[in-house]
């Protein structure tokens, strides 16, 4: 499915010829590997110290049964014919470093825009990415916010290198949580437009209506304990408000839309786009329909009263498109919306960002719709991810410690305004920007398919691996650029182009490299689905700007006008790097801090 997605070669120029440059050398010892091998064990050196890259052996100790020995003695007896390329090898077993000739280096990189947002081959399709799906008259959880911003940021990372991408949300505005907030206005006579003065503010609105849902769920549970019978008057309910007609229907509109607009300043606050908004509403009948058309088809056939289909032959049991009441799922709409969507957009690939547990439902949907013979039940895929909890563990309404969205972002702002009381250089503005980077990147940081842990405090520092300490880095290399034009120098472009420079410190040419590599860091990120690896190499390579600032000073330092030139441009080159991170995490630059 990746491939699909992202048809890249996922690898820089450099990476690319060195393992070319390998193949041949151990193919003259009598050692042949795949190409794809050779290329899988180069990475980026951890050490600065130790060179760019750096060869995992214990692949070919593995799958080829070579001992790292042999290899090592094969690059030895080939040295001469690595020299244009390779400066100095450095043996570490199981890991062979590789520092690369910066002249070479240098010939292979144009310049940033080269290196970093012109991918070879690129060939993304058409992509849709659907993600939230909140429901309306609950407020926003902690876990919306997880899939709001992994969604948003596979999103960003697609439409970096592409136009055509498109994010959608979709949300369950009808069925029983609805009927039961719809059932307690009406039966408390509560007063919508007083209500509406009362609570002027949209997110609290829709906080309001959490409460109220919560309120009226427990009153329906108590009903019905008692022996009332409730169940045909919540129905009723609900046809009303498919019918589009009477009171029912005035108070479902009113509140639905006063969820719509507390998600949206939620949606505003992290920087969330969306180029079109579906709904429950908008597919329900369509999908009553569709089922009707094909149980006449044969499709779908009935099975104890109820409507679905027989996947038993793809371990995928009977998936239920229509209860034996009438009424529709969760899968008879998605089936729908699927449909819709293609006619829509005519994806190639449709992602749907949503929590690991619904594996099943969506294997079922996707397989129903290939039965169907739509060409769209083969273009969807089902990115899961785990849930987010507190320190001491999961959250729980029972156990007191569940948090709506809003009331995590507060809490962010909250740490985030004390960071910057302890800092005065922090202006005001800048908090929300601290806050913001603080909690998408603690939700981006972790791969999908784990668990986040919310810890505000923790987040909001500026050191480690946070958002804070991000923009620091950016703010820190701003802050000397500034001063070196104050004292008239300025980024050298004097060298043709070249991001190698004689005299390089080992952290300085680690720094560059990092940074020419990201173009393969966003296509393993886009090709995996993980944001997280966006999240590491920008900290991973912010690390090594920092140790090198640290070591050594740019200005005052007696450096000679063209030393000094060349070190504001690594600083620049860092700038546009962090530029382009921050664009696809999703926060904004903060030029002082």
């Amino acid at each position: 499915m990746t491939k699909q997605l992202f048809k890249t070669k996922a690898a820089s120029a450099a990476r690319l010829e060195i393992a070319s440059h390998l193949a041949n050398a151990f193919s003259a010892c009598g050692m042949h590997f795949e190409h794809a091998d050779i290329l899988a064990s180069l990475d980026e050196s951890s050490k600065p110290s130790s060179g760019e890259l750096a060869r995992k052996t214990f692949i070919f100790s593995k799958k080829y049964k070579v001992e790292p020995v042999r290899l090592v003695d094969c690059l030895h007896r080939r040295w001469t014919t690595l020299l244009q390329y390779i400066e100095k090898m450095d043996v570490a077993l199981p890991y062979i470093n590789f520092t690369l000739r910066y002249d070479w280096l240098s010939a292979n990189y144009a310049s940033l825009e080269s290196a970093i947002k012109q991918l070879e081959s690129v060939d993304l399709g058409r992509v849709v990415v659907e993600h939230t799906q909140p429901n309306t008259h609950k407020f926003l959880h902690v876990g919306h916010l997880r899939n709001t911003i992994l969604g948003d940021t596979i999103f960003r990372l697609f439409r970096f290198f592409a136009d055509d991408v498109y994010a959608v949300d979709y949300h369950g505005d009808e069925g029983a949580h609805v009927t039961k907030v719809v059932w307690y206005i009406k039966t408390k006579k509560i007063d919508l437009d007083k209500t509406a003065q009362d609570i002027p503010e949209a997110t609290e609105r829709s906080e309001w209506l959490g409460k109220i849902y919560a309120i009226a769920n427990a009153e329906i549970d108590t009903l019905k304990s008692e022996g009332t019978e409730i169940g045909k008057e919540l129905a009723q309910i609900l046809r009303n408000i498919e019918d589009r007609a009477g009171e029912d229907y005035k108070i479902w509109k009113t509140t639905r839309d006063w969820s719509m607009e507390g998600f949206t300043q939620v949606y505003d606050w992290l920087g969330v786009h969306f180029d079109k908004y579906y709904s429950e509403s908008l597919v329900s009948e369509s999908s009553q329909k569709r089922v009707d058309e094909y149980l006449q088809k044969g499709v779908f056939h009935i099975s104890d009263g109820a409507v679905g289909i027989d996947l038993s032959d793809e371990d995928l049991g009977f998936c239920m498109v229509r209860k034996s009441d009438g009424t529709g799922l969760y899968a008879t709409k998605d089936i729908e919306l699927a449909i819709r969507r293609s006619e829509d957009y005519d994806p190639d690939v449709c992602i749907y960002v949503v929590d690991q547990r619904q594996s099943l439902h969506f294997r079922q949907v996707f397989a129903t719709l290939r039965r169907m013979g739509f060409e769209i039940g083969h273009r969807c895929y089902h990115l899961g991810y785990d849930v987010v909890q507190s320190k001491e563990g999961a959250f729980s309404s029972r156990l007191g410690n569940a948090i709506s969205a809003n009331q995590l972002i507060d809490r962010m702002i909250l740490e985030a305004t004390k960071v910057a009381q302890s800092k005065p250089e922090i202006s005001e503005e800048s908090v929300t920007q601290v806050a913001l980077a603080a909690v998408r990147n603690g939700m981006l940081r972790v791969d999908p398919l784990k668990k986040v842990t919310f810890d505000a405090e923790e987040w909001t520092k500026f050191e480690g691996d946070t958002g804070p300490y991000l923009l620091y880095s950016y703010a820190r290399a701003k802050s000397v650029l500034r001063k070196a034009r104050s004292e008239g120098f300025a980024p050298s472009v004097s060298f043709d182009g070249r991001f190698f420079f004689d005299g390089m410190s080992s952290e300085q040419r680690h720094l560059m490299f990092l940074i020419l590599s990201t173009k393969e860091n966003l296509a393993k990120a886009a090709q995996s689905l993980k944001p997280s690896l966006v999240c590491t190499h920008a900290f991973r390579t912010s690390q090594v700007f920092n140790a090198q600032y640290t070591k050594e000073k740019v200005l005052g330092s007696g450096r000679n006008e063209q030393e000094v030139c060349e070190l504001l441009l690594l600083y620049s080159v860092f700038c546009q790097f962090l530029e382009i991170m921050f664009s696809i995490l999703g926060w904004s630059i903060v030029e002082e801090l």
